[in-house]
């Protein structure tokens, strides 16, 4: 008598419904944990919704609030199309639901993302949910948490992009290309590293493929014009006003080497190194029931653009052009693809399938329950920095001094301040804006206040000329605690809670 096939079926069928139901059922957590974020408690977040709030209030109220502050001129360039989508949500439902819809849509989109081109790319249904619960890891790394939200959602349209520019090469499909292209254009909009990580992934695919005969040069041509002319035209025609000539720094490499973990590391180095661990066992686990040959053979490409990616970080600058954090913008990108890598070689390790479901489920709930424990009670503290800052006058102009320590790398008030302007219309003078920051010269300071560095007190960054703040600001909200030692200038305070205060200067 042979053994019947319909049990095993039945139960293979049962595991990718756990695994589907626990793809949902996470994905609606960390849905909710972003929404739960109503004051935007991720490092520069706050000021990128404010510079959105008075872009808002030029596009849809001829700037009269913020005309007298600020001017805008918008350009096709890097940033403004995350601009335009803030201001348009936060004239929609207003700053606080614009912020966490903003969160949501940067965390969601890039395991939509994995699942798209694990599709593209002809993998099973569990290689998409297992790759969709490592992405969600992925998602809230150090960028997230430091509110770099527009490269976030990037790095998904890297992904997209790469999806469709896939299947324009394996069918020949005009609406294919058109979508690559347009998703070339969104990501270029919303930041440069798009545009340039999106030209490595084709490079490296389409070279790979013409050297095994399986493109012909004239069709990758074709597949890779679109990119190379957008940067020339990025790279040869500059916008002049979007910032100035900055100095370059590389490192060293004992510090590139130090700096291998920095997009993973978040908030406790301990804690990182564990779930980091956990996560790149989840990805590799399927190596471990095949040969190493065979795991090269299925998953070539994406090795060597994860190992083009290692190189790009050791290539790049840490420091370009008044930009930081330039060269480990490439490492989640390396780590997307060794994800890929180990996707790729899942079905050729069937004894190891339900191991790495149980692993990446681990990852995304374990992740998902530390980001809560980190973040939710500085979200909360937050709160009580708004409701001093509401206090300041809508004419008065604010200097906000942070005072706190990092929390690992986390500096959650660090631009907190921002929301002086959005909650009073004050100026602040900290706003994210052109000549000073590169690429956003759409966005200016009609009368740019002295401003100090903004790690003055915790870095001892710089000096300050007390006599040039006495006579720019009315106000200091200064977080708390603070040494009055400290403060060089005399002051009276007008409002206090637990996590700031608001000092109005003596003239």
């Amino acid at each position: 008598m042979q053994p019947s096939n319909h049990g095993s079926a039945a139960v293979a069928a049962d595991k990718w419904t756990v695994g589907t139901f626990a793809l949902c059922t996470i994905a609606a957590l960390y849905g909710l944990f972003c929404l739960a974020l109503s004051n935007a408690p991720l490092t520069d977040l706050p000021n990128h919704l404010v510079r959105a709030h008075a872009i808002g209030d030029f596009l849809f109220d001829a700037g009269r609030l913020f005309g007298g502050s600020f001017s805008f001129h918008p350009r096709w360039t890097p940033y403004l199309a995350g601009d335009l989508v803030l201001a348009c949500l936060d004239w929609l439902v207003g700053i606080e639901w614009a912020s966490r819809l903003w969160i949501a849509i940067s965390v969601l989109l890039l395991p939509l993302s994995i699942w798209f081109v694990l599709g593209v790319q002809g993998c099973s249904r569990r290689g998409q949910i297992v790759g969709s619960l490592l992405g969600f890891y992925l998602a809230t790394d150090w960028f997230f948490a430091s509110g770099f939200l527009n490269y976030r959602i990037s790095v998904a349209c890297v992904l997209f992009g790469y999806g469709w520019f896939l299947r324009s090469q394996d069918t020949g499909s005009m609406s294919a290309y058109v979508w690559y292209i347009l998703l070339a254009v969104i990501g270029y909009a919303m930041h440069l590293s798009a545009l340039i990580f999106l030209f490595a992934v084709v490079a490296v695919s389409l070279a790979w493929a013409v050297l095994k005969g399986r493109q012909p040069l004239s069709r990758a041509t074709v597949l890779a014009l679109p990119l190379l002319a957008l940067l020339a035209i990025h790279f040869g025609f500059p916008d002049g006003e979007a910032g100035n000539d900055f100095a370059s720094h590389w490192g060293t490499w004992e510090s590139k080497l130090r700096r291998l973990m920095s997009s993973a590391v978040r908030f406790n180095v301990k804690y990182e190194i564990l779930l980091f661990a956990l996560f790149l066992t989840a990805t590799l686990v399927p190596w471990l029931g095949i040969r190493w040959r065979q795991a090269f053979r299925s998953s070539s490409t994406e090795l060597a653009l994860a190992l083009v990616f290692m190189a790009l970080y050791f290539a790049l600058p840490l420091v370009h052009g008044g930009v930081y954090d330039v060269d480990n913008r490439a490492l989640p990108l390396a780590l997307l693809f060794l994800l890929f890598a180990g996707i790729r070689s899942c079905d050729l390790a069937a004894p190891a399938q339900q191991r790495q479901l149980v692993l990446a489920i681990t990852v995304a709930a374990a992740n998902l329950v530390y980001l809560g424990f980190e973040i939710l009670p500085q979200n909360y503290a937050m709160s009580l920095y708004r409701t001093v800052a509401q206090r300041a006058p809508a004419a008065s102009a604010v200097l906000p001094i942070n005072t706190q320590p990092e929390i690992g790398r986390y500096e959650p008030f660090s631009h907190a301040g921002a929301f002086v302007t959005s909650e009073t219309i004050a100026l602040t003078p900290y706003l994210f804006s052109g000549p000073a920051n590169p690429n956003i010269g759409y966005f200016r300071y009609l009368r740019p206040p002295y401003a100090p560095s903004q790690f003055w007190y915790t870095r001892n960054d710089g000096t300050v000329d007390w006599e040039k703040i006495k006579q720019s600001y009315d106000y200091l909200l200064v977080t708390m605690p603070y040494e009055p030692s400290r403060i060089g200038i005399g002051f009276t305070v007008m409002e206090h809670n637990a996590v700031a205060s608001l000092l109005k200067i003596r003239k």
